[in-house]
């Protein structure tokens, strides 16, 4: 995804994976719902999270697949696999990562 695609902070909605497919620019929404789309039609098992920060009104979205050693995750348009057990370790992981404070998270099925 990272070579066939910009980010573009896009506030109003997701794209669909057709939409984002023929635009070529998103956000972590749509790159996440896009993400899971393209798994799901492979036979993974997906999930989308959905992070909320204590610095922003903004919520961050990840794609995240069930693989043989575990669950791994996308964040906007990198994959990384990395063979996490549960969500909260995704989640842990990322605002780690990114040096962001975690307030809430959601995953949808």
């Amino acid at each position: 995804m990272q070579d066939n695609f910009t980010y573009k902070f896009q506030p109003y909605g997701v794209k669909t994976p057709l939409e984002l497919y023929l635009s070529k620019i998103g956000d972590c929404n749509d790159f996440s719902n896009f993400g899971v789309y393209i798994a799901n039609i492979h036979n993974y098992k997906t999930y989308q999270i959905r992070i909320v920060f204590n610095d922003s009104n903004i919520a961050h979205w990840l794609g995240v697949y069930q693989e043989e050693n575990g669950l791994t995750y996308s964040s906007n348009k990198l994959y990384s696999y990395l063979g996490f057990n549960t969500f909260e370790e995704i989640v842990n992981h990322y605002c780690n990562k990114k040096e962001r404070i975690l307030v809430s998270y959601e995953v949808i099925e």
